[in-house]
């Protein structure tokens, strides 16, 4: 099961990813970031995504992303992820990503409608996320923003987890 992937995809869109805005050369501050990143996408109002993109900065910290020279890698290529503009994060990071994000919008909730758009319906994509615990969810959603589909294709741990938790949910409920 594969749905992830686009669920995965979509938290990028929404958190504004794919939008960007003017820039000068050099000496972005945390406001022309934001903006950068920010506006609103599929599944997210202007204000969460302005949220979403605050809260990355927050945590990577403005200086982090300049030094990686991530404000033009976001104009190139306002779709890609954290390991796209240059810039890691660690474990710790991770979470407070994470924590930040679900302050500007229920990750859950989210992912679980996500699911729902793709095709799963609704009764199997409840199943699902009742199955996902909280830390493959963070896992999920982190790395997404950190190393895109090619980060969740990656790990194993990741992908097992959410193809088992569709396989018993489809099985219960009868489905092929």
């Amino acid at each position: 099961m594969r749905k992830y992937e686009r669920a995965a995809g979509l938290l990028l869109v929404m958190a504004g990813l794919g939008t960007a805005a003017c820039s000068g050369d050099s000496g972005h501050d945390r406001a022309d970031y934001v903006s950068a990143l920010g506006g609103a996408g599929e599944g997210f109002t202007e204000e969460e995504s302005s949220c979403a993109a605050g809260a990355m900065v927050d945590v990577v910290g403005v200086d982090a992303l300049e030094d990686a020279g991530a404000f033009d890698k976001i104009q190139d290529n306002p779709d890609g992820s954290l390991s796209d503009f240059g810039v890691t994060i660690t474990d710790a990071q991770g979470s407070e990503l994470y924590a930040g994000l679900n302050e500007c919008k229920d990750l859950r909730a989210f992912f679980q409608e996500s699911l729902t758009t793709s095709g799963l319906a609704p009764d199997l994509a409840q199943c699902v996320m009742d199955k996902i615990d909280e830390p493959t969810l963070q896992g999920i959603i982190v790395t997404s923003f950190t190393e895109g589909d090619e980060g969740l294709d990656a790990d194993p741990e990741l992908s097992a987890t959410f193809e088992s938790a569709g396989t018993e949910c489809a099985a219960a409920a009868g489905t092929p």
